[in-house]
């Protein structure tokens, strides 16, 4: 009897814990130019942003329109920061200056912006609760 209550409430609860993925919609504006693809990589924790490791999901989309939307699906509940980079000669590098300083377009979650590096985790992340659409202008320097 005891088995099968446990089965019971697995089974009531395995719909709940399946439909606690939500989809994340992320508008890309300001390209300069339609060539290359844009990098982006979603972070779950400021010590994976950190290292760049670990991301919860990253790709590269080749580049057709100056503005566009990317779905990321199935994000479970949780707080997120997103970097993203217009990768324009396709390298899935963001390329740099002698110094250090992006020589692409680039952009973080809440349009966050660094002093002398990029933003802080705290600065750029969000809470994911469910469906969700947010925008990230790119920026250069």
């Amino acid at each position: 009897m005891k088995h099968i209550l446990i089965l019971l409430i697995m089974a009531i609860m395995a719909p709940m814990a399946i439909g606690q993925s939500h989809k994340l919609t992320l508008n890309v504006k300001n390209k300069e130019e339609v060539v290359g693809q844009v990098c982006l990589a979603v972070y779950g924790s400021e010590d994976d942003y950190k290292d760049s490791k670990n991301p919860v999901c990253a790709d590269c989309i080749p580049v057709n329109a100056s503005s566009f939307e990317l779905i990321i699906e199935d994000l479970p509940k949780g707080t997120y920061m997103i970097s993203i980079f217009h990768d324009m000669d396709s390298n899935e590098e963001l390329n740099t200056n002698w110094i250090g300083m992006p020589k692409e377009p680039f952009g973080f979650s809440k349009d966050a912006k660094g002093k002398m590096g990029p933003p802080k985790f705290e600065d750029a992340s969000f809470e994911l609760n469910g469906d969700m659409e947010t925008t990230i202008h790119l920026m250069t320097l």
